[in-house]
C-alpha cells in the first residue's frame, strides 16, 4: 500500500495557515507524555518504509536527518539501551561539527560527548525534562557522559563557537528512524495494528509537523509505504 502526501495536500496546508516556517537555531525543546512500553516478541511484524522530501522553487530534493517515528506504541520489540548493546550513543565534536547532528536515545539510555578537535568546546544543552548541563570539554579531553530519563527533544550547542549544533531526540520506544542523504527511511519489525506516523526536523515548524501525523496500518508480514512531503512558508 503506498500513500503519499502530494504536493496539493501540502498547498492545501498552507492555505490553512502556513507550511513548516523555519525554525533553525530555535532552542526551545520539544516534550511529550511518555508511553509505557512492554517488549515482547514480534514475530512476523511487517515494516513502514519511504522518503522524506522537501519541495522548494520547483525542485524535490531528499531531506536528511528527519525522524520518522511511531508515536504512542504499546508493545514491541526489544529497545536497546546502548548503541549497540554495550556502549553508550556517542556524539563527537571534529572540524568544528557535532557529528553525528541528530541521535536517537532511548529513555533511560546515555550519552557520551567526546571532543576530537584541537581547542575546547563548552557544550550546553537546552531541555525542560531532562537535566540541562553547561560543560566545558578541553580539546582530547575526558568525554562527558549525560543520562536522559524523560522523552524529549534536546537541543545541543557550543558557547564558544556559536554554529555549533546538535539534536538529541529521546524516545520511548524503538520505532523510528533517522533519514538518510536521499531522504529514505525504513522502519522494521512493527506489530500488526494500526499506529500513528509522526515526522520530526529542526528546520520545520512542530505545529505544522502535526499536520502530516496519520496512522497507518500494519499487517503481519507487509509493507507499507509512505512519502512526506515538506514545504517552507513563503
Amino acid at each position: 500500500m503506498v500513500l503519499v502526501l502530494s504536493s496539493a495536500a501540502v498547498a492545501h496546508n498552507e492555505r490553512q495557515g502556513g507550511t513548516a516556517a523555519s525554525n533553525r537555531g530555535a532552542i526551545t525543546p520539544v516534550r511529550e507524555m511518555p508511553v509505557t512500553y512492554t517488549e515482547i516478541d514480534v514475530r512476523n511484524g511487517g515494516s513502514l518504509s519511504g522518503t522524506v522530501r522537501l519541495l522548494s522553487n520547483g525542485t524535490v530534493t531528499g531531506v536528511k536527518d528527519a525522524i520518522v517515528c511511531i508515536k504512542g506504541i504499546q508493545w514491541g520489540k526489544r529497545f536497546e539501551r546502548c548503541a549497540d548493546g554495550e556502549t553508550p550513543f556517542v556524539i563527537d565534536q571534529k572540524d568544528y561539527v557535532f557529528i553525528p547532528h541528530v541521535t536517537v536515545v532511548p529513555v533511560g539510555g546515555t550519552v557520551e560527548l567526546r571532543n576530537a578537535d584541537p581547542e575546547m568546546h563548552n557544550l550546553h544543552s537546552f531541555s525542560t525534562r531532562n537535566a540541562s548541563f553547561n560543560e566545558g570539554i578541553p580539546a582530547a579531553g575526558e568525554p562527558i557522559k549525560k543520562k536522559l530519563d524523560f522523552v524529549e527533544t534536546v537541543r545541543i550547542g557550543c558557547d564558544i563557537h556559536k554554529e555549533m549544533a546538535a539534536w538529541i531526540v529521546v524516545r520511548d520506544n524503538p520505532y523510528y528512524c533517522v533519514t538518510g542523504e536521499d531522504g529514505s527511511f525504513t522502519i522494521p519489525d512493527v506489530p500488526p495494528g494500526t499506529h500513528k506516523l509522526v515526522i520530526w526536523h529542526e528546520d520545520f515548524d512542530r505545529k505544522e509537523l502535526a499536520t502530516l501525523r496519520m496512522d497507518v496500518s500494519v499487517e503481519s508480514g507487509g509493507e507499507f509505504e509512505v512519502d512526506f512531503y515538506l514545504s517552507h512558508a513563503k
